[in-house]
């Protein structure tokens, strides 16, 4: 065989070579973008967004971080954007942390009061679709979306027609005499005594100056001679919970707001506890 033609073959031998070095690197790449994808996916946060019921007929809206590392700069916007207050005009899509929560762990949820089904034809009583966006800790961006509708809770609402009925003209009762009238410790009493207990669905219609004239005027007076409801600790917490979520939804806090919430946050911690009088000194001194 010639010099020439080994050296012909010698050449196609190192092309063959090359080519295959080349082959196995681009492979060696693939398997590794590949590998890293699978690795982001499975190492990922996953924000999901629910509904709860809390009471009758009440619902609050739960975002929780069910994947495996936690979530930041988390933005949610709702379709349509409508006003879910009947106290407040401002759109959902407005509230703070919905257009920019920070940072959720994974496995953590945040909550807040969303609304009231009760009678089926609420302002929340509709379908909500729902566009997540969010990061993982290393910048790397995630999105989903889903559909919620409250209307799926209405038939576990416990209340009958006939208690929905009671408790709207309870409430009436309520507003006229709030409205009407200087002494609101004696009016809120008389409507105390007439069935305090059954009432937490109507809570949540009032605004958040009477949820916090009713919540002062049941720690400082209460119902004396009815059972279980002096010192009445869970109308108290179910009323400071409204009260904390209706001030959240304002535009903007001022001091005394952030001071009330405070306390009012309170009244959910695992030690409230109402014979120490802590609590009620701290909440009535914020709101004199």
């Amino acid at each position: 065989m010639s010099k020439e033609i080994i050296d012909i073959i010698n050449v196609i031998v190192q092309i063959a070579l090359a080519l295959i070095a080349l082959g196995a690197l681009i492979y060696a790449i693939r398997q590794y973008g590949l590998s890293r994808k699978r690795y982001i996916e499975d190492s990922r946060p996953y924000i999901f967004i629910e509904l709860a019921r809390t009471t009758h007929g009440l619902l609050d809206l739960v975002i929780s971080n069910v994947g495996k590392s936690a979530a930041k700069n988390i933005r949610i916007e709702f379709k349509p954007n409508i006003a879910i207050y009947t106290h407040s005009k401002k759109k959902i899509n407005s509230f703070k942390f919905l257009k920019n929560l920070k940072f959720l762990s994974a496995n953590k949820k945040f909550s807040f009061y969303f609304g009231s089904i009760i009678g089926g034809k609420t302002t929340i009583c509709r379908e909500f679709s729902i566009e997540v966006s969010y990061q993982d800790v290393e910048g790397n961006d995630f999105s989903n979306s889903q559909i919620i509708d409250p209307r799926d809770f209405i038939e576990l609402v416990s209340l009958s027609r006939k208690d929905i009925h009671d408790v709207a003209k309870s409430l009436d009762e309520i507003k006229k005499e709030l409205k009407a009238s200087n002494d609101n410790s004696k009016k809120l009493n008389n409507q105390v005594e007439k069935g305090l207990t059954h009432r937490d669905a109507a809570y949540s219609l009032l605004d958040h100056d009477d949820l916090i004239v009713l919540l002062k005027n049941l720690l400082t007076d209460g119902v004396e001679g009815v059972h279980n409801t002096y010192p009445m600790e869970r109308d108290a917490k179910v009323i400071a919970k409204l009260a904390r979520d209706k001030l959240l939804s304002k535009s903007s806090l001022s001091d005394d707001d952030k001071k009330l919430i405070k306390v009012l946050n309170r009244f959910e911690s695992s030690d409230f506890d109402f014979d120490t009088q802590v609590i009620v000194d701290e909440f009535l001194a914020v709101v004199k």
